[in-house]
């Protein structure tokens, strides 16, 4: 497992991943039947020890953006006409009864959000992000994350900026200290453009 400090840290290791990665045609999914590949990397496991160090960000994305893509698509339930869910849709119901579970019984392995359903294996799109578990050690509420998907260039620095809000609000409402975040992906990737 790499062990980087910051996400911006995450993002330039898994950059250099993915171009050092395979080069791979898209036969299902974003951009299929087009003349776009992506470079897909080996799977990816990444510790970020300083989850809520937002400096050195590339000009691409600021807090600002993070903080917003947090609210509407991570904890927000609200699903546009155009989309089948949100990751907040998913997360949201399930949310409190975890902050609630860590707050009570910290030293569980049992507070964990799952975000994939067995239906999304019909969706064009199913959700990247697949699970999220908190765990208590190290005297840190520690988060880990699973995502099946996950594009590099376009949403890697706003989706783990948002996994870290999520990490300091579980931190802050249960009144334990922010650990890492212990990042995990089968298939990261860069699109050809």
């Amino acid at each position: 497992m790499e062990k980087v400090k910051t996400n911006a840290d995450a993002y330039n290791y898994i950059k250099r991943q993915c171009l050092n990665g395979y080069r791979q045609n898209i036969q299902r999914g974003s951009f299929e039947n087009e003349s776009i590949y992506r470079m897909q990397s080996y799977p990816i496991a990444i510790e970020i020890t300083e989850p809520m160090n937002f400096l050195y960000l590339p000009k691409e994305v600021s807090l600002g953006m993070i903080e917003k893509y947090y609210n509407d698509y991570i904890i927000g339930d609200v699903i546009a006409d155009n989309e089948t869910y949100t990751y907040g849709s998913r997360i949201n119901i399930q949310l409190y009864e975890v902050f609630d579970m860590l707050k009570n019984t910290p030293n569980t392995n049992q507070a964990a959000i799952s975000i994939s359903e067995p239906n999304d294996i019909f969706l064009h799109d199913p959700p990247c992000l697949r699970h999220i578990q908190f765990g208590f050690f190290n005297d840190k509420l520690n988060l880990t994350t699973y995502w099946r998907s996950n594009d590099i260039g376009e949403g890697f620095l706003t989706n783990q900026g948002g996994m870290s809000l999520l990490l300091r609000d579980a931190a802050e409402y249960s009144g334990l200290d922010i650990g890492s975040h212990f990042y995990m992906s089968s298939g990261a990737h860069i699109y050809k453009y």
